[in-house]
């Protein structure tokens, strides 16, 4: 026979080794390692077969260019040698590889075979794919036969007779990879076979439940084929299993997901009381009060802690009475600070009366709800402070993180704007999210930090005895929360009954209304009128009673008092807005190509708009600024339309011929309007007047119409922004020249265009009052103090 070794990838692979005697090979990336061994002119190579009462083997044919795959089986080829002459090859459980070491006892130096004085394990042929490579299907009946020759001479003429192999089926043998060796064992449990006989190899497949690896000295062949066995992974093996899993895991996982936003967004809500069944979703298009008349009480949305809190069911007792005229016509809904607005844009509770912070981003678009939201003027301002251990409170005030500071830990409830505000200066390592005085006490954290309201009410009983003595609270403000109740941005009736009972308040405590329930009328459900205001004021009381009937003086600040003519100009906050939403009304005006802004006609008047001043000219200016926010910086692009007085101006405001109206006073009656005509928004006041002690103060903004089918609420909205952007840069001290440090409202410069346009409010204000000093300017000026800021606005008397 021809020493020429057969033309596959393995002897490609085993030419390029080195030329010694006994060489080992090993395919790295097929993963095949043999063992050969000349013998004179002879060549033999070490096959791993896979023994059975049948073979199966995979025969791969192609034809124009296309795999067809046919399985034969033909039986088992019997392996039989003298003892004297062949050795079994194994593959070692413990390596990779397949190592080959000479049996001492073998006695014979020229037959290339490795001996393991191990029993050979059994191979499962389920875990195992391709043991078979494609062969030559032209092969002729004559090399069959030559084949099957070849393999009765290496069985030794034992009394087995000959090889059961059909012609037909494939008589190649079967190299092992490398990553079988984890698997396999030894092939025998002794050096020698000392029968070949067709019964004994049939004894020994016997011994296996699905097939017996075992060693065979072949001679070189071109015409056999080597083939690969490549072992089944475990993705292989079960992949069946593993997608039945998967997909049930998933469908686990989403019906999870959905029953905890489902419950977290109901929690605490009554059903809806329905005549008839109605399909769901469902979205009442009725106003709110017609709503909440015909289901015959309002859901307050609270915090679970607030249920016992006399404010906060102080605050819906006069909502209902007003709505509903009766003090008891309401439900507590729970809210939490994750569902709070979400509950309130899906209509599941009225009302939000747990003291949300009024921010600008809030009111036009807020992030949880995608939906922008009404703010009633405030009922309390209020900041974040900091309370707890009074070393530690000292680090917290000073942002000292090291040193005996080290081990400062701030509790801060999430989802809040003190949690905006600790982030922003904090690490994760100095704080927790969550806040009660637990927390404090067990250690958690050594700082709270909140409104000071919510501080003042965790650290004091209902008796007002502090909790813990050793705690202290800080005396300085970060930020800015003016606390206000939250209703729909779609229904300005319902908006404005809620802002006027805080402006009723107001009225009670600056008029010594008090409570008195003998004056209190309590009766059927009636639209309300300035009665319905004044008879909540006997059946609940007033601002004091209501804001301070539980904790006292503990609450009281001087910010939460009586304007008596100090600064009032207040900071808004803005938040943290990320896009602009534009709205209906500002797109037709951009459409257009300038703003209508109507101007009320008071002092300063000039036709000469270079001319203008005093009140009417700071009308003017807010016009340009607005037009500069919209127009990308051209102040230019709007038309004025002079009035001079506020009824003619509110009917303009009403059809359509203005787009806003500047100069207005606000008021009751213009704000609610009548049977027959639309009420007006106004925006934040940009003047006060200064009149002192029980007479009305006359607040002066620019007015625009109530959403209405062909309107929305934005553009009230945006005009806000421009009075509160002139303001904020009076408190920073950005101005015509620095109009660059100016917050962007998302990537929008329209706050930087105001500010570039008109500059800052005190130019605005300085420019239009030439001869009023600093020190006269009254409430027109910033209340950095914490002086007293609540007045109402003028009509209920």
């Amino acid at each position: 026979m021809d020493n020429q070794a057969p033309t596959t990838e393995a002897s490609t692979n085993r030419d390029a080794a080195a030329g010694g005697e006994d060489t080992s090979i090993t395919d790295g990336d097929v993963g095949v390692s043999q063992t050969t061994n000349s013998v004179g002119d002879e060549q033999t190579q070490l096959a791993i077969v896979q023994g059975q009462s049948s073979l199966f083997a995979s025969e791969t044919s192609t034809d124009d260019g296309f795999n067809k795959e046919n399985t034969t089986t033909h039986p088992l080829a019997e392996q039989a040698a003298e003892s004297s002459q062949l050795t079994t090859s194994a593959i070692s459980n413990g390596s990779d590889r397949l190592t080959k070491e000479r049996h001492p006892s073998a006695g014979i130096d020229d037959i290339g075979a490795t001996h393991v004085d191990e029993r050979a394990p059994n191979i499962n042929l389920r875990f195992y794919r391709g043991l078979a490579r494609r062969r030559d299907q032209t092969m002729s009946e004559t090399n069959a036969d030559a084949r099957r020759r070849r393999l009765r001479e290496l069985d030794g003429g034992n009394s087995g007779g000959d090889l059961p192999i059909t012609s037909s089926a494939p008589a190649g043998v079967f190299t092992s990879m490398r990553n079988l060796s984890s698997r396999l064992g030894s092939l025998a449990s002794s050096g020698t076979r000392t029968q070949g006989s067709h019964n004994t190899h049939m004894n020994n497949v016997g011994e296996s439940s699905k097939g017996l690896v075992q060693a065979t000295l072949v001679e070189a062949d071109e015409q056999l084929e080597v083939a690969v066995a490549e072992e089944l992974g475990f993705c292989h093996l079960y992949w069946k299993m593993i997608v039945a899993v998967t997909l049930q895991l998933v469908s686990i996982a989403s019906f999870t997901s959905y029953s905890l936003v489902n419950r977290s967004s109901t929690r605490g809500v009554l059903s809806p009381i329905t005549t008839s069944p109605t399909l769901s979703p469902t979205f009442d298009p009725r106003p709110t009060l017609e709503i909440i008349a015909e289901r015959g009480h309002i859901l307050c949305g609270i915090y679970e802690e607030q249920y016992k809190d006399n404010l906060q069911l102080g605050l819906c007792k006069a909502i209902a009475t007003v709505a509903l005229n009766n003090p008891a016509k309401f439900v507590l809904v729970n809210i939490t600070t994750e569902n709070r607005y979400i509950m309130l844009a899906s209509r599941q509770v009225d009302v939000l009366a747990g003291g949300e912070t009024h921010t600008i981003e809030r009111e036009i678009n807020e992030k949880s709800s995608s939906s922008g939201f009404t703010f009633s003027t405030p009922y309390y301002y209020d900041g974040m402070v900091y309370a707890g251990n009074p070393t530690y409170l000292k680090c917290a005030e000073n942002q000292k993180r090291y040193g005996e500071c080290a081990k400062l830990s701030i509790c801060v409830e999430p989802n809040t704007r003190s949690h905006e505000f600790i982030a922003s200066r904090y690490s994760p390592d100095f704080y927790e999210t969550g806040l009660s005085l637990d927390m404090l006490e067990n250690n958690t954290c050594n700082i709270l930090a909140a409104e000071r309201l919510q501080i003042l009410k965790l650290l004091h009983t209902d008796n007002n005895v502090t909790r813990n003595t050793e705690y202290k609270v800080g005396n300085t403000t970060y930020t800015n929360e003016p606390l206000a109740i939250v209703t729909r941005n779609n229904d300005r009736v319902f908006s404005d009954i809620v802002n006027w009972v805080i402006q009723a308040l107001v009225f009670g405590k600056r008029h010594g209304i008090s409570k008195d329930e003998s004056m209190c009328l309590i009766g059927p459900h009636a639209p309300p009128t300035k009665t319905s205001f004044l008879n909540m004021l006997y059946c609940v009381g007033n601002y004091d009673e209501v804001i301070y009937s539980q904790y006292g003086d503990m609450l009281r600040s001087e910010m939460n008092t009586i304007n008596r003519g100090t600064a009032m100009l207040y900071v808004t906050p803005l938040g943290k807005p990320e896009f602009m939403s534009y709205g209906k009304s500002i797109e037709r005006i951009k459409r257009r190509g300038y703003i209508n802004c109507g101007a009320m006609i008071r002092d300063g008047y000039s036709e000469d708009m270079a001319d203008v001043h005093g009140l009417y000219g700071m009308g003017i200016r807010y016009c340009q600024s607005l037009a500069a926010a919209i127009f990308h910086g051209n102040s230019k692009a709007l038309k004025y339309i002079l009035f001079v007085d506020d009824q003619s101006g509110a009917a303009a405001l009403r059809n359509g011929t203005i787009d806003v109206l500047a100069g207005i006073e606000a008021g009751y009656d213009h704000d609610f309007g009548t049977s027959l005509d639309q009420g007006i928004t106004f925006s934040m006041p940009y003047y006060l007047s200064n009149e002192t002690g029980s007479d009305d103060v006359s607040f002066y903004s620019i007015a625009t119409p109530d959403p209405n089918p062909s309107t929305d609420n934005i553009l009230s909205s945006f005009v806000n922004c421009v009075i509160l952007a002139t303001i904020y840069g009076s408190q920073e001290d950005i101005d015509k020249e620095t109009f660059i440090k100016m917050p962007l409202f998302g990537n929008d410069w329209f706050l930087r265009d105001i500010i570039r346009t008109a500059g800052n409010y005190d130019d605005i204000f300085f420019s239009n009052f030439l001869n009023t000093s600093r020190s006269k300017r009254g409430r027109n000026a910033l209340n950095l103090n914490g002086k007293p800021q609540l007045l109402e606005l003028p009509g209920l008397q």
